[in-house]
């Protein structure tokens, strides 16, 4: 047997942390909120939406993500008038609900799967054909969350 060659000793953990930041990357890159921008949609003060915001996140209905020195509220999540998508609120209390981080929710739900056939899980819940398959996906995520 030879000596195994050192040049293709691959960092695994290192991999994983790159492969994360770039995800992380990625998602700031697509549309979100300030609270600011939120209270211009929804037409209410700043006051009252960071208060709703913080209400609905303790009740595992909205995302709230931390980037940098902020928490911004992922834009795929609301609507046109800026209220948390309906469908979309069984999968948030499922995940979040859980002890989900932020990240990995955002990152779940948002990306293409194989198993809502290329369709990120968050648009795969607007057609009714593929809502039990995500329900039944998030179920089965937020068990090996907990």
């Amino acid at each position: 047997m030879s000596e195994r060659d050192s040049r293709y000793d691959v960092d695994l953990g290192q991999l994983l942390r790159d492969r994360h930041e770039h995800l992380r990357t990625e998602l700031v890159a697509t549309p979100w909120h300030s609270y600011e921008t939120l209270a211009e949609v929804r037409g209410t003060s700043l006051d009252a939406t960071r208060y709703a915001v913080h209400k609905a996140a303790q009740q595992h209905q909205l995302l709230l993500v931390p980037v940098e020195e902020t928490v911004v509220v992922p834009a795929f999540q609301l609507d046109a008038d800026g209220a948390v998508r309906t469908e979309l609120l069984p999968v948030l209390e499922l995940l979040l609900g859980a002890g989900m981080d932020t990240w990995r929710a955002w990152a779940w739900l948002t990306q293409p799967a194989a198993l809502t056939l290329g369709r990120a899980p968050e648009e795969a819940l607007t057609d009714p054909e593929m809502t039990d398959l995500v329900r039944h996906a998030a179920v089965r995520l937020a068990e090996h969350v907990r």
